[in-house]
């Protein structure tokens, strides 16, 4: 969800910004788990069977960690498990980034700083829209309603989502169609924000007449100009799932221009 916004302050972040700072923590932890493995070995008589591949022992440790800050909702435990989560998020954010690269058609030219609130406070103080999962401001500067986006299992296709915003701030693009810039984001993240609606479900609403209208005004006059999902007598997240179909509609019909779309936007050609 794009959002116009003054900069977030510094007690909102995790981890300030997530590229070489967490990266190179984590090269560190790898580090030190391997030293220790060679160490233990080397003061140890073989054992008969070959031990469990460190790789193998790292990503099942990885694993339990993000399960279990998954499945817990007590804010005091979210506190706690803050930092185990801010770098599982740096882990998949490369991965969200080159996702996003590849279906816009042009790269980051900058890191962008991601904050996590791991408590409903914390997401309401800064938010504009306290129900959402998440936020990108002009800035480029996406805040995550951790507790939020945790609980539904929707952190990765949530953060796919907003990258898909930054990206064109970043390039001074950022008064587009509602329905553009929202379905471009719902498709390049596989669904990130239309979660909650299906494609059957989406097409039984267009069947019975509840569709939203693609018109051609700029998000930055209608964004709170009035609420476009009530507009049209549906959902937010119908709203995003329909304008996903149609852009994918539009993508499908004819590749060709689509990517010429892009390459104009970028380029902040009308």
């Amino acid at each position: 969800m794009p959002l116009r916004g003054a900069a977030l302050p510094a007690d909102v972040r995790v981890r300030s910004r997530l590229s070489e700072t967490c990266m190179t923590r984590s090269r560190i932890f790898l580090f030190a788990v391997l030293s220790m493995s060679l160490n233990a070995r080397a003061a140890e008589p073989p054992a008969p069977d070959l031990p469990q591949p460190l790789s193998e022992t790292i990503a099942a440790l990885d694993s339990a960690v993000f399960d279990a800050f998954n499945r817990c909702a007590a804010p005091e435990q979210l506190a706690k498990h803050a930092s185990d989560f801010a770098e599982n998020v740096a882990k998949i954010y490369e991965k969200d980034k080159k996702q996003i690269e590849l279906t816009h058609g042009f790269e980051f030219r900058k890191e962008h700083a991601v904050f996590l609130c791991v408590t409903k406070e914390c997401y309401d103080k800064y938010a504009i829209v306290t129900g959402a999962g998440a936020e990108t401001h002009y800035s480029g500067d996406i805040i995550l309603n951790g507790r939020k986006i945790i609980a539904e299992n929707r952190v990765e296709s949530i953060l796919t989502h907003e990258l898909s915003h930054a990206i064109w701030f970043e390039n001074g693009v950022g008064c587009m169609p509602r329905w553009w810039e929202e379905g471009l984001a719902v498709l390049t993240s596989s669904g990130g924000g239309a979660e909650m609606t299906s494609v059957e479900e989406a097409t039984k609403s267009i069947k019975a007449g509840k569709v939203f209208e693609p018109i051609d005004a700029s998000s930055c006059r209608v964004f709170f100009g009035g609420d476009l999902s009530k507009k049209y007598g549906i959902s937010w997240s119908m709203y995003y799932r329909q304008s996903e179909m149609f852009v994918k509609f539009l993508k499908e019909c004819d590749l060709a221009a689509f990517k010429m779309t892009l390459r104009s936007l970028k380029e902040n050609k009308n």
